[in-house]
């Protein structure tokens, strides 16, 4: 008996690999050939890894009626790229665009830089991937908002004197 990995032994003597998980009792057989064996092996690693990212993933993001969300990082893209194409619409001169397509231009190259969704939650600094969708999606409304009222726009009457003023 050979163990590969932490969950897994090879018997050579009945040729069969097995699997020991927590919930989990696999049989495989393989042939003796060394390649064959070879490449089974890599197979077995790999699934292994897979495995045990899956039971390292989140259960709950411990923050009530915020579900996890499991394809955060490929809708964070695209939440963002469709931020963009709306700021897009804005005059170029307008403050809202320019400071708001340098935070998403910002969190969107973290987004691309990273594959694991704790490295993004830290690098961005504003929670987790689950709060950052939902900022995103309200991104994405504040700007087709804001594209609706022009506030950049000027006033069509002049304010009476000493509205702007603050006691």
């Amino acid at each position: 008996m050979v163990q590969v990995c932490r969950g897994y032994s090879i018997n050579f003597s009945t040729s069969i690999i097995t699997c020991n998980h927590v919930h989990k009792l696999d049989f495989i057989s393989f042939q003796r050939s060394s390649l064959e064996t070879s490449k089974r092996l890599l197979l077995l690693r790999n699934s292994a890894v897979e495995q045990r990212n899956i039971m390292a993933s989140k259960v709950t993001t411990g923050l009530v009626g915020i579900a996890v969300e499991a394809n955060a990082i490929p809708k964070l893209k695209g939440y963002y790229s469709k931020v963009l194409k709306t700021l897009g619409t804005l005059p170029a001169e307008a403050e809202y665009r320019k400071k708001t397509e340098a935070v998403i231009n910002h969190r969107l190259s973290i987004v691309n830089k990273y594959t694991d969704v704790s490295l993004i939650e830290n690098a961005i600094g504003s929670g987790q991937v689950e709060e950052l969708l939902i900022q995103a999606k309200k991104e994405l409304k504040l700007a087709k908002s804001m594209a609706q009222w022009s506030p950049w726009e000027r006033l069509r009457t002049e304010p009476p004197p000493g509205q702007w003023n603050w006691p």
